[in-house]
């Protein structure tokens, strides 16, 4: 072997080994970010889970509300206007 093929072949190793810990470096740091977007979506996920707990819990205030005045009162003062709906289980039915 020459040297200049030394040096070429020593070289390409070198690049070579440097690529690989540019490689594990990038790895890495793509699982730090991976796990910093998990712990946003669970907390995107316990949001929509109390957003459904909620329209859940005021749907019932308003279904509710139809037979007692406070509670409509207290929906309205909030910006809820709950009117009864008797076509929902004429519909239903047929």
């Amino acid at each position: 072997m020459k040297l200049t093929e030394f040096y070429i072949t020593s070289g390409l190793g070198a690049i070579a080994i440097m690529m690989v810990i540019a490689l594990i470096t990038i790895t890495q740091a793509n699982r730090g970010i991976n796990q910093g977007l998990q712990a946003q979506q669970q907390v995107i996920n316990r949001g929509r889970v109390g957003q459904q707990i909620g329209q859940a819990v005021l749907r019932d205030m308003a279904v509710a509300s139809v037979s007692n005045n406070q509670l409509k009162d207290l929906l309205a003062r909030h910006g809820f206007n709950v009117t009864k709906n008797n076509n929902s289980q004429q519909q239903g039915g047929q």
